[in-house]
């Protein structure tokens, strides 16, 4: 069965509402789920980068004592 031209438009302009649709969605969920987890994936970021630093800082102070203790 042959489609003339009329109906191959109409699909081709669903099939891009469609996609609109679907990327609309996805950003919208996308910003839902930045508001309701935003503030809490920051807080942990933060948090471990504070350990990160303090545990660094320990090591490096650990290691200059020993370099001063070698002279």
């Amino acid at each position: 069965m042959r489609m003339n031209s009329a109906a191959r438009k109409q699909q081709s302009g669903q099939g891009m509402l469609e996609y609109i649709l679907i990327v609309v969605f996805v950003a919208v969920a996308g910003i839902v789920i930045w508001r309701t987890f935003g503030q809490t994936v920051k807080e942990t970021v933060t948090e471990s980068n504070k350990v990160i630093g303090e545990e660094t800082s320990e090591i490096l102070n650990q290691a200059q004592e020993d370099a001063d203790k070698s002279r």
